[in-house]
């Protein structure tokens, strides 16, 4: 009954006094506690448990499932009036049906050129095959054909291929939310798919240590000062607390010494999205001066972040700056291809921060500020094997992003994209790294403007 304690998420509290009224739950037995609140959580082998299997079983009977079939969970499905529910911890809502790929599959399709990491787990497999036409065209259904082991009668379109793979590869897809009837009122688990992972407390040591020196900080190329914010991370942690990254660095902000303490639940739910208030603490940092987006991704935040008024529009702009920064790192991979890795190293990484560490005083785990911090310098030879390691990692990532035949693996649609890159390339080339920088900038400000297209296509 301990899950039960949790601070349920209010969207969650919205469905269920939704759920609660609908026709579809009439006749369940013993809704409300005696405080009046509701008695979502039983225990199946209790009294009331057993009470509400009965109930269940004439809901089967009422809408025609077969017993010798797993009929509890088909009857919840037939059931609900929506096919969707809110998650109890984040509020994201999921699908009921098999239409999410599992974890084991997903690192497949993250994987096809062009899609490099793009989807998580909110993305239903129709959603992947839509988006992922747009970033990897021809390659994507090739590489999603071999995944699902399409015929090659189904042809290459995202009707047909969404209609296939629903149909036919189930095995390969789980539902937004486990069934867990009559355990759960509505006869699913109140968390669903996008957090069931940090119900493995297990996992949560692991995630604490990997924080502690956060890789992805190299892997996004993020700039701030990466060795204050690790170890700022490692008070939060020393508490028991997530650290959270007010602009998450997969979306192209700066890996500074500012966080908010989260659940850790909150905190992996959260995942890489922003909400309007975190939209709003960006733009107020900003105004007292501070850097809070890294130069490649300053662009399209900056053409973005003005028309963000609600918690829908951060979550677009937040998809926006991710794409955005798989753009980014597309563009990284082909000047170091073309033999461009010190300029990136000069212009991009900051291997410096390396030479000192740092201390904090008044630590205050309530808020996530601090009295004082304190850089202390170090022998350069001491943090040598952390500079080769940061550099090393980062340069890793880029990897991702050039095919076999080392080409760059872009996944845009702008033939002036392509125009202006080679003219940074051209800059490189003479030596003339000023130009290459112009010309890079340039070919962000057209990517931007891209977003911002998109942005308000999906307002109409």
């Amino acid at each position: 009954m301990a899950k039960e304690e949790r601070n349920w998420h209010p969207n969650f509290k919205k469905y269920m006094e939704k759920i609660i009224q609908h026709p579809n739950y009439t006749g369940m037995p013993e809704i409300h506690k005696k405080d009046g609140s509701i008695l979502w959580i039983t225990a199946g082998k209790g009294r009331i448990g057993k009470e509400r299997t009965k109930w269940w079983d004439k809901k089967r009977e009422e809408l025609g499932i077969d017993k010798k079939i797993k009929w509890i969970s088909e009857t919840a499905k037939k059931n609900h009036p929506t096919g969707r529910k809110p998650c109890q911890i984040c509020g994201e809502e999921m699908e009921l049906a098999y239409v999410y790929p599992y974890v084991g599959v997903l690192a497949k399709i993250n994987a096809i050129p062009k899609i490099n990491g793009f989807f998580d787990v909110y993305y239903s497999i129709n959603d992947i095959i839509k988006e992922g036409a747009k970033l990897g065209g021809e390659e994507f259904f090739k590489e999603l054909r071999k995944i699902f082991k399409i015929p090659a009668k189904v042809k290459d379109s995202v009707e047909a291929f969404q209609s296939y793979i629903t149909e036919n590869c189930k095995t390969k897809l789980s539902p937004g939310a486990m069934s867990n009837a009559p355990d759960r009122l509505d006869g699913f688990h109140t968390y669903n798919k996008c957090c069931r992972a940090t119900h493995d407390t297990g996992r949560h040591k692991s995630n604490l240590q990997r924080y502690v020196q956060d890789r992805r900080a190299y892997e996004n190329w993020a700039e701030g000062d990466w060795k204050a914010a690790e170890r700022l991370m490692g008070e939060f942690h020393k508490h028991g607390l997530s650290a959270d990254h007010i602009g998450p660095i997969s979306l192209g902000f700066c890996h500074r010494a500012k966080f908010q303490p989260m659940s850790r639940e909150a905190n992996s739910a959260k995942n890489n999205r922003m909400s309007l208030n975190d939209v709003q603490i960006l733009l107020a940092d900003e105004a007292k001066g501070q850097k809070v987006v890294s130069w490649h991704s300053k662009f399209v935040w900056d053409a973005l972040k003005s028309r963000v008024k609600t918690d829908a529009q951060a979550k677009l702009v937040s998809r926006l700056m991710r794409k955005n920064l798989h753009h980014v790192l597309s563009i990284f991979a082909k000047i170091n291809a073309e033999d461009g890795k010190e300029f990136l190293i000069r212009n991009f990484l900051h291997p410096e921060h390396s030479y000192y560490d740092v201390k904090f005083t008044g630590f205050n785990p309530e808020t996530g500020g601090f009295e004082k911090m304190k850089k202390i310098e170090g022998d350069k030879k001491q943090y040598k094997n952390n500079v080769q390691r940061y550099i090393r990692i980062s340069f890793e990532s880029l990897g991702h992003y050039i095919d076999k035949d080392n080409r760059v693996v872009s996944s845009w649609n702008n033939l002036k994209v392509d125009e202006v890159l080679s003219k940074a390339v051209a800059s490189l080339k003479a030596g003339n790294e000023d130009t290459c920088k112009e010309n890079l900038s340039n070919t962000l400000k057209l990517l931007a403007e891209d977003a911002v297209k998109e942005f308000e296509s999906e307002q109409v």
